[in-house]
């Protein structure tokens, strides 16, 4: 069966393909495309949250990286590095540890 585009509707050559198993033309919207960061962001949650479940809630990203910051900026200011990069890692450190409440 010849069906010619002008005397037939698009909407009953969809009907025709559906019925013959031929295609299906569903209208359905493909997922939105993550983009890196929101891919990035959501492995970091993910480990976030893996690293809180192994220590019951004891630790977690923030704290580490608040740990980290401070111990840095305590070796470079024990080294004699006082302005830099002591202070942005020390500030950095209590910038965390603000949003840890």
């Amino acid at each position: 069966m010849i069906i010619c585009a002008t005397d037939e509707s698009l909407d009953s050559i969809g009907d025709f393909a559906r019925e013959q198993s031929l295609f299906d033309l569903r209208s359905e919207q493909a997922p939105p495309l993550k983009t890196l960061g929101e891919q990035v962001a959501a492995q970091i949650n993910n480990l976030d949250q893996a690293l809180a479940t192994g220590s019951r809630g004891h630790l977690d990203l923030q704290s580490i990286f608040f740990l980290l910051f401070l111990g840095l900026g305590l070796r470079q200011m024990w080294r004699g590095q006082i302005m830099q990069p002591a202070i942005p890692l020390l500030w950095r450190a209590m910038e965390i540890l603000k949003d840890l409440k």
